[in-house]
């Protein structure tokens, strides 16, 4: 699956398994999902699941999230998170753990762009190694 705005590239999902649901969104199982900007990727999610809504270009990951940006060098770690494509940002209101080089930082809840160089983390702790 392929979503675009304005024409270039905003993200693609795949995925092993995908369901569709009776409302019209699907759930797919262990998805890989490559956010763009630019033109680059940007970073790269996986999950347990995710839910896509139908006519949406926001999904929802869940189960074991991981974010990986490489031009921050950085990890998100989350039990939940979603992306909201109108601002192109994640958003989560579970704990979150975030590794860098010489740093990790947590705390609960986030909003964070989709190459994780903007983040704003709620009730955060950071400790430098």
């Amino acid at each position: 699956m392929t979503q675009a705005t304005s024409g270039r590239k905003a993200w693609t999902l795949r995925a092993p398994k995908a369901q569709l649901l009776s409302d019209g969104a699907s759930l797919l199982s262990r998805p890989h999902i490559e956010m763009y900007r630019g033109g680059r990727i940007a970073s790269t999610a996986e999950g347990d699941e995710a839910i896509v809504r139908e006519g949406s270009q926001d999904f929802l990951l869940r189960g074991d999230v991981r974010i990986y940006s490489p031009q921050e060098k950085a990890t998100l770690k989350t039990d939940r998170l979603q992306y909201v494509s109108q601002t192109a940002r994640f958003k989560t209101d579970s704990d979150v753990v975030i590794e860098q080089p010489g740093s990790v930082m947590k705390g609960r809840g986030l909003d964070a762009d989709s190459t994780l160089s903007e983040i704003r983390i709620h009730h955060m702790e950071s400790r430098l190694k």
